[in-house]
């Protein structure tokens, strides 16, 4: 029989016998919307939840260690630290790897403005520091991707007007004046270091790669590439090796260079350009003057300020963190002598970063005092911090809930280096108060604290724990060169005895989870199918013992055991692929009301999903491939009786 003429004759059967046709259907149905819904919403949880909290190309691992009579001892083959990093950068699979670094010793937050007014809030503060490099791409996917959706935003893209500016004086805040205009501040590009001013006597403040030149903190250097990407090295004059740290002096001029945004590229916010020519060192703002010149002149450094405002009247006017810049006017002129005029203050952008207290008895309740402009220190949160916000805001607080993480998005708060409720402050170091800045969110940060640029982290250690208090890293984050390496990285790790940390081993037990969770839905949908298979079978048993006369009649006229034989199982394919279809439609039906029932009754959540499924084409095919299979199944032995009737008997019986 062609296959044409085959497809007809299945097709006529299948009409002529609908209501079979559709029982047959129905079991097919159930267990193929069984398996490709909860196989969906299986992968669903791990690629929109998990894969975000826990990437699969990422695997955090910290040194392995062993309790020895209460002491802890490390195991790890491979070191924490730079060497070790460069020996796992050598293993097959690795592709990138990111070191964290905590904190290690006492701080707290302050927080005040809108979110806690005036009186502010505080806590005790935990925080961790990052490379920037893992980070910065997904910050700017997710502004971006956030970008427009806002009604406010959507009103500024229909009715806003181009606003001219010459500095960001000029612009309103959460903008930044570029290329004459006033545009949005793309808060991603600020997750970066932008130095800070640490005064010093000597080197043991300062972290390692760091030395004190001129009395400040200052990272040393060889050449260009070893600064910041607009930072330039400079060997500076000297007159006797004190005034170079290690290196030096040679022929009049420190052996080791130090970091420095030069002016020609315009100074960051905060900082302002050392004059070439002096006549005292009272002429460069920093550094000495030799012989006319000012030793660091041609470069930036950090704007004198002092801070007159008490921490009450600055958090509820955070404008007020800018200061003053004293003997200069708000136009850029000097005070006139015997006169007044509103004084300058730290540049849009920066705030008075105080260092030389006024009451160094009352830190806690009055920070004034002289000090240095600086940006603040950019910081990513974790978007499950919102959700403490909420649930503190609305149960401790009585404050109304926060909505969106842009909510957050460049709000300001302070951290006090070196205070704590629970410890005394660290001997022989003052406090020091510094600004945050939120600059986005991301899963890879601390999920009860904040996370940094990790050279803040590293300078901050240093200089209230000593110098070698960052050489340990507290762990790494390893970036695989591919998703497959898995298994082979995995290998390494057992093989160097370096552990998992906390979240990716839960990362492993989820994804565990989730194959198991995947194999009972198979055998779930296997047993509903095979279920339906023998229903397929008693069917076609029962529509052959109704067309015997029929099938007599098709093998009298021709028919071979063949044709009878694939007629059969050529239905039996139809009611699989309709099950499949109807099965995978229902199930995609079902997948709609749940997101719409749990976006209507749930609620909010950490990294709430937009839906809970993902329904994979492979997955579908072959959630339609069991469908047919079992439908063949339960077709193949009715099938073969059929064939093998004796035309004569069928025809003459009866």
């Amino acid at each position: 029989m062609k296959a044409s003429r085959l497809v007809a004759v299945v097709l006529q059967n299948v009409r002529r016998n609908r209501k079979n046709f559709v029982f047959s259907a129905i079991g097919i149905t159930v267990g193929v919307c069984v398996f490709s819904f909860f196989t969906a919403l299986t992968m669903g949880v791990r690629v929109e939840v998990l894969n975000r909290i826990y990437p699969v190309d990422l695997i955090e691992v910290e040194p392995a260690s062993v309790n020895i009579a209460g002491t802890k001892s490390s195991i790890e083959k491979v070191p924490f630290r730079e060497e070790g990093v460069t020996m796992l950068l050598k293993e097959p699979g690795v592709g990138r790897i990111f070191p964290k670094l905590r904190s290690r010793f006492q701080a707290t937050y302050r927080m005040g403005g809108q979110l806690f007014g005036q009186d502010g809030i505080t806590f005790e503060a935990y925080f961790d520091g990052l490379d920037g490099g893992l980070l910065r791409r997904e910050l700017k996917e997710g502004e971006e991707l956030r970008a427009g959706k806002s009604v406010k935003d959507r009103l500024e893209a229909r009715y806003g007007r181009e606003h001219r500016c010459y500095d960001a004086e000029d612009c309103s805040p959460g903008e930044e004046c570029r290329e004459g205009l006033c545009q949005k501040v793309e808060y991603w590009s600020l997750f970066r270091d932008w130095r800070e001013y640490i005064p010093c006597r000597d080197e043991s403040i300062c972290a390692a790669g760091y030395g004190c030149r001129y009395e400040q903190c200052r990272a040393l250097c060889k050449a260009d590439d070893e600064c910041l990407a607009e930072e330039t090295c400079l060997r500076s004059p000297c007159t006797k090796d004190e005034d170079c740290g290690p290196g030096g002096c040679v022929a009049g001029r420190c052996s080791t260079g130090a970091c420095f945004f030069p002016c020609e590229g315009g100074c960051p916010a905060g900082q302002e350009c050392i004059p070439a020519v002096c006549l005292t060192a009272a002429d460069c703002s920093d550094g000495p003057c030799y012989e006319g010149q000012c030793a660091l002149g041609g470069t930036c450094t950090f704007m004198s300020c002092v801070q007159r405002r008490k921490e009450r009247e600055v958090l509820g006017n955070p404008d007020m963190i800018r200061g003053e810049r004293p003997g200069l006017c708000d136009d850029g002129t000097p005070v006139p002598e015997g006169g007044t005029c509103v004084l300058a203050r730290c540049p849009v952008g920066s705030y008075c970063s105080v260092h030389t207290y006024f009451k160094p008895g009352s830190l806690w309740r009055d920070k004034r005092g002289e000090g240095r402009c600086e940006q603040p220190i950019p910081v990513v949160l974790n978007p499950i911090v919102m959700e403490i916000f909420n649930m503190v805001l609305g149960s401790t607080l009585d404050r109304a809930q926060l909505g969106t993480v842009d909510t957050l998005l460049g709000y300001g708060a302070y951290v006090t280096f070196g205070h704590s409720f629970y410890k005394d402050p660290v001997k022989d170091r003052t406090p020091v108060q510094k600004h945050m800045l939120v600059v986005g969110f991301s899963n890879k940060a601390l999920e009860a604290g904040v996370t940094m640029p990790m050279a803040y982290v590293d300078r901050a250690n240093s200089r209230y724990k000593g110098k070698g208090a960052s050489q340990e890293y507290d762990s790494m984050i390893i970036q695989l060169a591919a998703a497959e390496h898995l298994p082979a990285v995995m290998a390494m790790l057992d093989r160097l005895n370096i552990q998992l940390s906390r979240r990716s081993s839960e990362a492993e037990k989820f994804r565990t989870i989730l194959l198991v969770a995947i194999a009972i839905f198979f055998i779930m949908a296997s047993i509903i199918l095979a279920i339906a298979a023998v229903n397929i079978t008693h069917t076609f048993l029962m529509v052959i013992y109704e067309r015997n006369k029929e099938i007599g009649i098709q093998r009298a006229l021709g028919a071979t055991k063949m044709d009878i034989r694939l007629i059969f199982l050529g239905e039996s394919v139809l009611i699989g692929l309709a099950g499949g279809a109807m099965g995978n439609g229902l199930a995609y039906g079902l997948s709609q009301i749940a997101d719409f029932l749990a976006n209507r009754y749930i609620g909010d959540f950490p990294f709430q999903p937009d839906t809970f499924f993902h329904f994979e084409l492979l997955w579908v095919f072959a959630s339609t491939g069991f469908a047919i299979f079992f439908s063949l199944v339960g077709a193949f032995f009715p099938a073969n009786r059929a064939a093998r009737m004796d035309p004569a008997r069928t025809l003459t019986v009866g």
